[in-house]
């Protein structure tokens, strides 16, 4: 089951990877290279010469291959690529096997996770809330997000951080009272346990 065809896209932001076999399986996978997509997109495109007519079956081979290839210096772009890339043919593994890939690579580590709501956000204190009301009500015991608008490098740092102050508050306000231990600060970006 050799490689035929490697191709790339995005889903809004996001980059993803998709891989063809001569059989026709397809996986996918996404790269973890958020800041700077399309270099590991280009990245990818440059991998795509040598992967294709290669076996997919041979994930750490490939894996290898490519950090390896070409190259002394390795960065983000190598790594979002090549992690596209393996999350893709590890896809077409568990097509293949008809076998969920969780299972592939060892099984269940927990019997139940807590989900986190992602993306609430917004430029005012009130759309933060607005987003934090909304995941409360889809059934998210947690969220997480970063207290900055869009337009937050043309702010002054007073004023960011006062704005960023003011959309955590309202946030607090919003899914009621917080533990310490439920708050994780790294470059503003706030998890919360949700509350009724």
């Amino acid at each position: 089951m050799k490689i035929a065809k490697v191709e790339t896209f995005f889903v809004s932001r996001f980059l993803v990877a998709r891989i063809t076999t001569e059989d026709g399986i397809q996986g996918i996978g996404e790269s973890c290279y958020w800041s700077y997509p399309k270099a590991a997109e280009a990245t990818i495109h440059g991998f795509s010469e040598a992967l294709i007519g290669m076996e997919a079956n041979d994930i750490e081979h490939i894996w290898s291959f490519l950090w390896r290839y070409n190259s002394a210096f390795r960065g983000n772009s190598i790594g979002g690529a090549i992690s596209a890339i393996d999350m893709a043919l590890w896809d077409i593994k568990g097509k293949r096997l008809q076998a969920p890939v969780w299972d592939l690579l060892g099984g269940k580590v927990r019997q139940k996770i807590r989900a986190i709501a992602l993306g609430v956000g917004g430029d005012t204190p009130e759309e933060c809330a607005e987003g934090a009301k909304k995941a409360l009500e889809n059934g998210f015991s947690a969220l997480k997000f970063t207290p900055m608008p869009n337009n937050w490098a043309e702010l002054s740092y007073t004023k960011m951080i006062g704005l960023a102050v003011e959309m955590v508050e309202a946030v607090r306000e919003t899914v009621g009272s917080i533990s310490k231990e439920t708050v994780e600060s790294f470059s503003l970006t706030f998890v919360f346990a949700l509350s009724a």
